[in-house]
């Protein structure tokens, strides 16, 4: 069973940060965990072809691999992002807002777009820490399963509990097959995103009651030092 939708308010005084290297997941789980990265391939500013993340963060990825059922499969979709490619998905998302709702100031429209996008700040975003994935799950021929609304559509179809009061039950089992894997094996999800799971970053830290563990990175070329 999924939890009912409620907005995570993104802040947190506790950090007990610690160092921690960077892996390629795709490298490192040795082709188990599939990687398709978005963001790369829609050509955005800054976008990177690997999929970047913490090594305990890789670990669990592997595990909630084994946790699927038989027959499905882990793809990340997004990993550590950089803070161009944040800077540019906040903006489309919020151009996209002001056009489709031009009664809303600025204000209004960042309220709305930070329900799913961080705002890219240099002293960090989910995405900075690689602690932060996006995922889905994909059946034996290798299709992606269907989650009822696609990777980065910004409304309330991608709630993360939206299946669970509505008469389909291939979404919903889908959906919890996702949602229980990684849950169980210690990430958090982010209720506005089906797909956005995280461990050791702010929303893992605000979820658990614990302190944020891993400091943002900006750049890729400060990963090897963070």
């Amino acid at each position: 069973m999924i939890p009912e939708y409620k907005r995570v308010d993104l802040f947190t005084d506790k950090k007990d940060y610690v160092y921690e290297p960077f892996v390629n997941i795709e490298e490192y789980s040795n082709g188990l965990i599939l990687v398709d990265m978005h963001y790369f391939f829609a050509d955005l500013p800054g976008s990177t072809h690997i999929a970047w993340v913490r090594k305990t963060v890789a670990d669990m990825l592997i595990q909630a691999a084994k946790n699927l059922p038989a027959g499905f499969r882990l793809k990340v979709l997004d990993a550590w992002r950089s803070f161009e490619t944040q800077k540019a998905i906040y903006d489309k998302f919020l151009s996209d807002v002001k056009i489709e709702s031009p009664w809303m100031d600025s204000a209004e429209a960042s309220v709305v777009v930070q329900e799913f996008v961080s705002y890219p700040t240099e002293k960090g975003y989910l995405h900075a820490t690689g602690g932060a994935v996006d995922v889905t799950i994909v059946d034996k021929d290798g299709n992606e399963c269907n989650m009822g609304a696609r990777f980065d559509e910004f409304t309330n179809r991608a709630h993360t509990d939206y299946y669970e009061t509505r008469l389909n039950m291939r979404i919903l089992w889908n959906r919890r097959f996702l949602y229980e894997a990684m849950t169980k094996a210690g990430f958090v999800n982010l209720p506005s995103e089906w797909w956005h799971y995280s461990y050791g970053d702010v929303l893992w830290a605000v979820e658990t009651n614990n302190g944020v563990k891993y400091r943002p990175v900006l750049i890729e070329e400060d990963i090897e030092n963070a």
